[in-house]
């Protein structure tokens, strides 16, 4: 035994100051490769690592690397320690990885059937990390509003089609799935159309079809005729004959489970036969031909008889101005001129007696013995106021010449 030295004795403990670290540090984005690593201070050195995800053992080993993390993965890890002397477990450490919004959905409030006037709530949902920051609702892909919720109130047949919503966050956005929003409304907009279309003959098979929006479709169609209580057909389509009795104004009324509507009645008259038409078209054409006639007769025998009285004056006119000599000359001797002047509308007058008018010329007498006696009165007439009116003559000095 050798005495005076003392030997110190290694204490021996279970691990301490167990701890984890995460590489890399900072944000863990979904797809990148983390490590976690496992340090403690023991005597005797660890034996065993042992890693825990919420009390689940995933694993041994001093360090637990984890390749394409993805967002399974975020969680609570510890890892523990163990050596001869005993086991101690590290502090929790929470693995948040980082990922855009995921598994985007809307859903409708009320489920079920969406009536006409009623309010429908639109909400979007989403899985991303960090939280969705925006959510944008689309109808058809038009921009219509943002926010998680979309409220529609009063909602009418024109909200009727799909959405979607659209989840954004710093690192990425995702777009839902499409929903589709059916408004269920009464029928509206109906109206009737006739066939065949324009004039129809009596006797013609005509169809009438009633059209209608609805939502759901149209269970029943029927048809009335206007003043009438009772319907005269139903179906879509009301066929009949057409004649005088069966004219009248007709209309549908369309129903389904939400309510009913009429349409706008129509009006039905049977055209007339076109034999008729014609012999009436061409009466009247004859008849406005006759008329023509008759008037352009009348005009002719107007003229005629206008042309006559014409004559008949131009006649009488003549043989006024060549009565006899004795009961012409004082016509002259009034309107004839001073003696010592000469006035030139006496000698204007006095070319027109001396000029012989051709109507003179055709003048035909029936007595050739007439006609000389007549001709010989004019020149002798003549002559005498050519004395007067060019010679400045008194007329008893012109008088010889009733003698010729």
């Amino acid at each position: 035994m050798v005495s005076g030295v003392v030997v110190p004795q290694q204490q021996c403990d279970r691990p301490k100051s167990v701890s984890v670290s995460i590489s890399p540090s900072g944000e863990i984005m979904e797809g990148s490769s983390v490590t976690l690593t496992c340090s403690s201070d023991a005597n005797p050195p660890m034996k065993t690592y042992a890693w825990y995800k919420g009390g689940s053992l995933m694993r041994t080993g001093k360090t637990f690397t984890i390749h394409r993390i993805k967002s399974a993965n975020s969680g609570v890890y510890t890892c523990a320690a163990e050596n001869i002397q005993g086991r101690q477990s590290s502090t929790a450490v929470a693995l948040k990885v980082l990922y855009p919004p995921r598994r985007v959905s809307v859903s409708i409030s009320p489920s079920g059937d969406i009536v006409e006037g009623s309010s429908v709530t639109l909400t979007c949902y989403s899985d991303a990390n960090p939280p969705v920051e925006t959510y944008t609702w689309y109808k058809e892909k038009p921009y219509k509003s943002k926010g998680k919720t979309f409220i529609i109130n009063n909602i009418s047949s024109v909200d009727s089609g799909v959405y979607s919503c659209k989840a954004v966050n710093r690192y990425g956005f995702k777009y839902s799935d499409k929903t589709t929003v059916n408004i269920l409304y009464p029928p509206k907009r109906v109206s009737v159309s006739i066939s065949p279309s324009g004039e129809i003959k009596e006797g013609s098979l005509v169809t009438l079809t009633c059209y209608s929006d609805a939502n759901p479709p149209v269970e029943t169609y029927t048809w009335y005729k206007v003043n009438e209580s009772s319907p005269v057909g139903s179906g879509q389509s009301y066929s009949f004959t057409l004649s005088s009795s069966s004219s009248g104004w007709f209309y549908c009324v369309a129903q389904n489970k939400y309510g009913c509507q009429k349409a706008a009645p129509v009006h039905l008259t049977v055209k007339e036969d076109g034999g008729v038409v014609l012999y009436v078209v061409l009466g009247l054409l004859v008849c406005c031909g006759c008329l023509f006639v008759t008037i352009g007769v009348l005009c002719m025998r107007r003229r005629r008889r206008l042309a006559e009285d014409a004559e008949s004056v131009q006649v009488n006119v003549i043989s006024s101005e060549y009565q006899t000599p004795s009961a012409r000359i004082p016509v002259y001797v009034n309107v004839q001129p001073s003696v010592t002047q000469t006035d030139s509308s006496y000698e204007t007058l006095h070319i027109k007696a001396i000029r012989v008018d051709p109507a003179y010329d055709t003048l035909v007498c029936g007595n050739n013995q007439s006609d000389r006696w007549l001709r010989k009165k004019t020149d002798r007439f003549s002559a005498k106021e050519l004395c007067v009116s060019n010679e400045n003559k008194p007329v008893e000095a012109c008088a010889h010449l009733d003698k010729i």
